[in-house]
């Protein structure tokens, strides 16, 4: 018995040591700011591929691209989280009137950490932005814009153009001063929708939850399956299709001038 007690006091203290040095890898960061500015006028575009970290891009008066990347690294202890930062790459390229970002992380065991981005463009501008652990974020733009994460909310804001904005693991909201009629698909699998319109908006409609309700403050004429799960019909005179589809969540069509936070 007394060894058997031995035995497992043994095997408890591995188990600690185990677990604190796996807490001990992120107890080191380091931090780095990279500022970049591109002259690219009206009408061009630019992509963002990131994995760990949030996407902001905001429209601004000025025929360029003003980009603000934060770099965040861990580590064992601090040089090994200078030597993490130092492999976490930002990369630019620039062609034309288009711009290429993408995050190129380290292959060794134990990395952690990500990249914040902040960006203003032009406001007449196509953005491509993708994540996979972080939030998405456009405002006061018009153009094909893309929005795309898997853990992380997506939000939309002043916008105009066409959008497709997918999560799977979190809330979007968005919302059109103005709406150009170009076409909506907004899809998550854990969060809810809340999409704000203005008062003359003509389109199509098709909204689906599975665990949750839809609910519209505009008038519908109805096609197809009316009900708390879902809701097919014609806003205004009807036009490109506005589609929305969540499986845990609500679906919120709103008026802007009604828009809660």
């Amino acid at each position: 018995m007394r060894c058997r007690n031995l035995c497992l006091a043994g095997l408890v203290l591995v188990m600690g040591l185990n677990l604190a040095a796996c807490s001990e890898l992120g107890a080191f960061e380091k931090r780095q700011e990279i500022s970049k500015t591109f002259d690219i006028k009206s009408g061009g575009s630019v992509s963002v591929e990131n994995t760990n970290g949030s996407i902001t891009v905001e429209g601004w008066d000025q025929e360029k691209v003003d980009i603000l990347a934060v770099k965040t690294a861990h580590g064992y202890d601090d040089r090994d989280a200078e030597e993490n930062l130092k492999r976490l790459e930002v990369i630019f390229e620039s062609s034309g009137n288009d711009l290429k970002i993408e995050t190129r992380y380290p292959h060794r065991m134990g990395f952690g950490g990500g990249v914040q981005y902040t960006l203003r463009v032009p406001r007449k501008f196509g953005l491509d932005l993708r994540s996979t652990n972080g939030h998405v974020q456009a405002s006061d733009v018009q153009g094909r814009i893309r929005l795309g994460t898997t853990n992380g909310s997506i939000k939309a804001e002043n916008i105009g153009g066409s959008l497709n904005g997918s999560t799977t693991n979190g809330k979007i909201t968005v919302s059109f001063t103005h709406y150009s009629g170009d076409g909506l698909r907004l899809t998550t699998t854990n969060g809810s929708i809340q999409l704000s319109l203005p008062d003359d908006v003509d389109a199509n409609i098709s909204a689906h939850t599975t665990n949750g309700s839809v609910r519209t403050d505009f008038p519908i004429t109805t096609q197809g399956t009316l009900g708390k799960h879902s809701l097919e019909g014609k806003l205004g005179k009807g036009g490109a299709l506005i589609e929305l589809r969540t499986t845990n969540g609500s679906v919120s069509i709103v008026r802007t001038s009604h828009q809660t936070v």
